[in-house]
């Protein structure tokens, strides 16, 4: 406002003239006279209610600038700890219509001895002009909490009450937990009724027959599209994984866990007849070739593989309930290997 004003003189003197020095020394003093009166209009300063205490005391600070009634002042937004100081609270007092103040609470905890508070900048606006001013900083004195006298440890920061809101869900829950305990003391049986309780009769299932569940598993297997597609690699891996499961149930071996050749050497030592350890040889190798040598057999050595498995499961099965087991004709096994 005093800018333009103190403009629109300068432009009146200067249209009055003609002298080029003339027109530059007045715009030289206008400019003056301009500062110099925005100078005096704003004006800065701080007060507190003491410069002197301990360490955690709370001291109230206020800074108070006065400027033209249409100015508008903003102060900065103080930090939770600015240099040794902790800004504990901060906001601006209702506005004077020639001046602006910001109150703020600081307290220090960190040592005793003397304390600056730095300067701060803050911003008067008038119109479309914007003016930085200085805040001024201030001192305070820490002395120390404990005298020469005093052999007793005190807290620095005052203890602060927290207050929690009321939780109902706990009152809720407390009151189900109590209402489910008495329902169940008062209609569950006791202890010492079970006496009289009829006993209950536990059936014990047997479990299936190893050859039971491979001949189910392998049928399956013949009945998927595998080797319509091409699943090679899939269709040894179910083949070998369900010949292995019916090792491990017929003959207790850890076929699962074992390698080929581990597998063999336990099926040699003379659980199974040679030619179905060596029909089981010619299964697990050529499973290996496909899985980890990417070998792609012929779709008729795999449907043959299938038919031995079947065939060893049905030769080494577990007859419960043939009088005469030995008398039952094995199927036939081909043992010849078709791969190249």
């Amino acid at each position: 406002m005093v800018l333009s004003s103190v403009q629109n003189i300068f432009n009146i003197l200067v249209g009055k003239r003609e002298n080029k020095r003339l027109s530059r020394l007045l715009l030289l003093i206008t400019w003056l006279i301009a500062f110099g009166l925005q100078a005096q209009e704003i004006h800065s300063t701080v007060t507190l209610d003491t410069t002197d205490g301990t360490l955690g005391d709370v001291f109230h600070v206020s800074w108070v600038v006065d400027h033209p009634a249409d100015a508008v002042l903003e102060f900065p937004l103080l930090d939770t700890q600015v240099a040794t100081f902790e800004v504990l609270e901060q906001g601006n007092a209702a506005p004077r219509p020639t001046a602006s103040v910001k109150q703020f609470t600081v307290a220090v905890y960190d040592s005793v001895g003397p304390h600056d508070f730095p300067n701060q900048t803050g911003f008067v606006i008038t119109g479309d002009d914007t003016l930085k001013i200085n805040l001024p900083g201030f001192r305070i004195n820490i002395h120390s909490v404990l005298t020469g006298q005093d052999s007793t440890f005190r807290s620095i920061k005052p203890l602060h009450d927290v207050r929690l809101p009321f939780n109902w869900w706990i009152l809720f829950w407390i009151f189900l937990v109590t209402i489910l305990g008495y329902l169940a003391y008062r209609f569950l049986p006791k202890p010492g009724h079970r006496a009289h309780q009829k006993k209950t009769k536990i059936v014990i299932t047997p479990p299936e027959d190893a050859h039971l569940v491979a001949l189910r598993e392998l049928n399956a297997l013949g009945e998927t599209d595998f080797l319509i597609k091409g699943e090679f690699k899939l269709f040894y891996s179910v083949l070998t994984t369900i010949i292995r499961r019916y090792f491990e149930h017929r003959f207790l071996i850890d076929a699962l866990e074992m390698t080929t050749s581990e597998v063999l050497q336990a099926l040699e030592s003379g659980v199974m007849d040679s030619d179905e350890t060596r029909a089981t040889k010619i299964i697990l190798e050529k499973g290996d070739l496909v899985k980890f040598a990417k070998y792609i057999p012929e779709v008729r050595d795999a449907e043959a593989s299938l038919v031995n498995a079947i065939n060893i499961v049905e030769a080494t099965k577990v007859l419960h309930t043939t009088s005469n087991p030995k008398s039952d004709k094995k199927p036939p096994i081909n043992v010849e290997d078709k791969h190249d």
